[in-house]
């Protein structure tokens, strides 16, 4: 089931051919969308219950993949991956389980070179409900929706995995980072790199000191080395935002317990940035930190050298409240635009956007709230472009109504220059954006929505930028 709304419906045929007719009464043409409109939206439905995007990958023809997935229960969930033209009208949709287990659910999606779609999924169900838990998987589809084939893993406990990102290099390998239970060290991050004939090639697992070790991003540089970053317990309850650089071999050639406070840091998101000349080929960082500004959390952003992990620079950024750092973009001048939410005294949350420069100083930070003072609203994707003009997407929660997408366009000196929020066709709910693309001539979100009739359906849009 599948509801889809975009200027060229009957209804929208039959105003435009009035105002034809009326143009000469007018002495002026239809205007055009304004930056912030949205220009059409598509939601898939599985059901009444509940489905959802996670990522957006476009592929170099334009054509739009929407991977996430669609409920048959409360408690187990399908794959889902979703072709759209870039129009917003569905050319397929495929599902995935694994035989013989239940559920399954997708994490990330990406396009290759080569036109290859890659999905990083998992199968199966949480340990809570099934002894076996969950197992990574890699799918493959050509354009056409035909699958080409499945790489599992399954670590070495056999209890649980499941993907937190994924990365794909120029030759169309894909490599995945995620979860997974260790023999005797508790929870460990796991990467996997799978070639393009869906061959698990190496595998690479980290197991910090005290048991917990829990991945949340990864990059990539053009030599193919990955990095990665996430929260890993330590002594006498510390916690560090352990970094790594794996090799294009599959070997760690270094890893960085990265503390800013005083014991508790948490890497949440990683870019890998090539600045030329003195700045060169480095990392970013972001995330959240406790004590370096007082008591309270901090969003943070550090970049260090990605030969060697060494620091170069690192911002705790204070509002005044508890800040978290969820994700974060570079533009070409090597500044960051970090995004997340912070909660203020009144324990009111508020999306919250930070700009740092290349070399560690606060440029700006904005708080956008909409709506009551008490309505909470939070940030969870950025992109940007070369300029420093980006685009940010979460949602944010009425009080009186439920919630509500919310996108909204900052230049690089911090002027607001537009904002879309909006929610579905059924009063109430949670309507929400989980990820976003620049496209050429449109920013396409992707999340969820409530729609009479179907429930909490999957959703993409397409925004005039």
């Amino acid at each position: 089931m599948q509801a889809r709304h975009r200027m060229s419906s009957v209804s929208a045929l039959a105003l435009v051919a009035v105002l034809i007719l009326l143009l000469p009464l007018l002495g002026a043409p239809v205007a055009a969308a304004a930056p912030g409109d949205t220009l059409w939206w598509n939601a898939y439905s599985g059901g009444a219950k509940a489905d959802a995007f996670v990522d957006v990958a476009r592929a170099p023809g334009g054509d739009l993949y929407a991977v996430g997935a669609t409920k048959a229960t409360d408690e187990i969930s399908t794959l889902l991956l979703v072709k759209f033209d870039a129009s917003g009208a569905k050319l397929w949709a495929r599902t995935y389980t694994w035989p013989g287990r239940a559920g399954s659910a997708g994490a990330a999606v990406a396009v290759t070179s080569t036109g290859r779609v890659v999905v990083a999924g998992s199968i199966g169900i949480s340990p809570l409900s099934d002894p076996l838990g969950r197992d990574i998987v890699v799918l493959s589809y050509s354009a056409a929706g035909v699958r080409q084939w499945v790489a599992r893993y399954d670590g070495p406990a056999h209890k649980d995995e499941y993907p937190t990102d994924m990365v794909v290099d120029s030759a169309g390998g894909a490599y995945v980072v995620g979860a997974s239970r260790g023999t005797g060290t508790g929870l460990d991050y796991a990467e996997i790199k799978v070639n393009g004939a869906g061959k698990i090639v190496w595998k690479v697992r980290y197991a910090g000191p005290a048991g917990f070790d829990y991945p949340n991003a990864i990059a990539i540089d053009a030599g193919r080395n990955t990095y990665l970053t996430g929260s890993s317990a330590g002594k006498a309850g510390a916690i560090a935002a352990a970094t790594l650089r794996v090799s294009s071999a599959g070997k760690k050639t270094w890893l960085k317990r990265l503390q800013y406070g005083v014991g508790i840091t948490h890497g949440n998101d990683i870019a890998f940035a090539d600045l030329g000349g003195a700045g060169g080929e480095c990392l970013y960082l972001t995330g959240a930190t406790m004590g370096g500004m007082g008591s309270r959390m901090n969003l943070f952003v550090s970049r260090l050298r990605a030969s060697d992990g060494a620091p170069l620079a690192e911002a705790p950024v204070d509002t005044g409240g508890d800040e978290v750092g969820f994700k974060l973009a570079i533009d070409d001048a090597g500044d960051a635009y970090a995004v997340g939410d912070v909660v203020d005294a009144a324990e009111v949350r508020h999306a919250l956007i930070a700009k740092v420069t290349a070399w560690g100083a606060v440029a700006w930070t904005r708080e956008v709230s909409i709506g009551a003072a008490t309505d909470p609203a939070g940030f969870q994707a950025v992109a940007v472009n070369a300029a420093g003009t980006a685009v940010y997407c979460g949602g944010y929660g009425r009080n009186a109504g439920g919630d509500e997408l919310l996108v909204v366009k900052v230049a690089a000196d911090n002027t607001m220059l537009w904002m879309n929020h909006s929610a579905g066709t059924a009063a109430g709910g949670d309507n929400w954006c989980r990820s976003l693309l620049l496209g050429p001539a449109a920013v396409y979100t992707v999340g969820q929505r409530v729609n009479a009739g179907s429930g909490i359906d999957a959703l993409i849009q397409a925004i005039e930028p």
